[in-house]
């Protein structure tokens, strides 16, 4: 009875050595399992952000093809290919002077594959509450460019001088058309201000882009336009429209025949900005790549060359620069439009 005691013991303790040694083994290997799934991971998470970016990259265009906008932004994602290394893929999502492009980004997840174009119409919508997104809701890349607005009339017209121009609409008040691209927009604050300051009255009629309403000039329906100057280059330089007066703040090195409104004593001048955004949440340091592409971008003699063929001016503000001006920007056109949309002034 007690040998069979002693051999149970014997067989239980040996038993009880196995467990140990498989358990240490197990425990030994689910460690090192952990420990190289970690360090994987590790690796993994550094790789995704040095990788940055990974697959091409969509642009999109809030305007139609053939805007100033579209115009703009093609040549200049071109350009930034080669300094981002990855292509970009350009999409036009017209609609809402910026809201239909808007709505799209907001619907993308915030991982810095997905831009749009930002230009200063989309400030007036935010301004006034008509866009459904407002300022906090993005992140701003940079100010890559800026053009000017023209206020142009057909060359069969018989103004000649916006003098002449002027002198008809204060004898014929609300009577004169003038179009361009969207309602409370740039382009509209433009002509507002330059009505205020002329003592005018006209009839705004809003088209999806300048292209469109540059048509429409030339088709007969409207009597002028206001709309960036990239949109009438080659009609002006062709002789089949006539540029009245232009917004910069001097006469333009690329533009010299054509008079400020200022010169002509409307006392203001206006440069719409163009930009480039993401998705508010996107990581910093994708926003920081684009930034650092965009920037090598512009500064690209193929790109000047462009903006000289175009007759545009250069522009560049970083992130930072670039979000301030913009919540500066909203903050001057609430003060002017308010949420009525008619101006304060």
């Amino acid at each position: 009875m007690q040998r069979k005691s002693k051999n149970t013991n014997i067989f239980l303790l040996m038993l009880a050595i196995v467990f140990i040694i498989t358990g240490c083994g197990g425990l030994a290997n689910k460690s090192s399992t952990e420990k190289n799934t970690t360090e994987e991971t590790g690796k993994t998470s550094v790789a995704k952000k040095e990788d940055f970016p990974a697959k091409p990259l969509q642009w999109i265009i809030p305007f139609s093809p053939g805007a100033a906008n579209d115009l703009f932004v093609r040549p200049l994602a071109k350009v930034t290919e080669k300094y981002l290394g990855q292509s970009i893929v350009c999409d036009n999502k017209p609609g809402g002077s910026g809201s239909t492009a808007m709505s799209y980004l907001l619907s993308q997840p915030a991982d810095g594959y997905t831009i749009v174009s930002y230009t200063s119409t989309m400030a007036f919508h935010m301004a006034t509450g008509i866009a459904p997104f407002g300022v906090d809701d993005l992140a701003y890349i940079a100010l890559v460019g800026g053009d000017s607005y023209i206020l142009a009339v057909n060359s069969k017209s018989n103004f000649k001088t916006i003098k002449e121009f002027v002198q008809y609409a204060k004898e014929h008040p609300g009577e004169v058309k003038i179009g361009g691209p969207g309602t409370k927009t740039a382009p509209q604050f433009v002509t507002d201000v330059f009505s205020e300051l002329a003592g005018i009255k006209m009839k705004w009629i809003p088209y999806e882009g300048g292209n469109e309403a540059a048509v429409a000039l030339m088709g007969g329906n409207i009597d002028a336009i206001m709309v960036t100057s990239a949109n009438i280059v080659s009609q002006i330089e062709s002789g089949a429209l006539r540029p009245l007066a232009i917004s910069t703040p001097k006469r333009s090195e690329n533009n010299p025949d054509i008079p400020t409104f200022r010169e002509l004593g409307y006392d203001f001048d206006y440069i719409l900005a163009r930009g480039a955004v993401v998705k508010k949440g996107t990581p910093k340091d994708r926003i920081t790549a684009i930034e650092s592409a965009l920037k090598k971008a512009v500064e690209d003699p193929e790109w000047k060359d462009f903006l000289k063929k175009m007759k545009l001016e250069w522009y560049f503000k970083g992130s930072a620069e670039f979000t301030e001006m913009v919540k500066k920007e909203v903050e001057e056109i609430k003060r002017y439009y308010g949420d009525s949309g008619k101006s304060g002034k």
